[in-house]
């Protein structure tokens, strides 16, 4: 992986384009999500303002531990953000499954910090589950 490949602060959060850090924008009320354009921000928009916090960044820098892991987490999502994509892709099954099946599954992440990792792209522990979700 090239350092430009590996480069979080130049990746889309939405499509995981690489466009640099010279042309991403971020989002104007937390400023911590970048986007490659204006329909990205868009299309992200109605899932990122259920979590989108202005004084996160504020609160962030008052906490140097909850920074450092926020950090670190951001790093290691971006690094292994097309594994994470390919694994839901996978556990979904959706060229093989019935037309409902985004409404009636569900792809779980659960992550897991490391102790003493070998290295920052092993920081993380990753399960993954996929979950039959019964309507009553």
């Amino acid at each position: 992986m090239s350092p430009e490949d590996s480069d979080f602060k130049g990746r889309c959060m939405y499509c995981n384009t690489n466009v640099g850090r010279d042309k991403v924008k971020t989002c104007g009320r937390c400023r911590l999500v970048r986007y490659c354009s204006k329909e990205c921000q868009v299309a992200s928009w109605k899932i990122h303002k259920l979590r989108c916090n202005p004084n996160l960044r504020e609160k962030l820098a008052k906490d140097p531990v909850g920074y450092a892991l926020n950090t670190a987490l951001s790093k290691w999502i971006n690094n292994w953000r097309g594994e994470l994509h390919r694994w839901a892709l996978w556990a979904m099954d959706l060229a093989n499954s019935p037309p409902d099946q985004l409404a009636t599954h569900c792809f779980v992440i659960e992550i897991e910090r490391r102790m003493n990792p070998p290295s920052s792209l092993q920081f993380f522990r990753v399960s993954t589950t996929c979950h039959y979700i019964q309507y009553f």
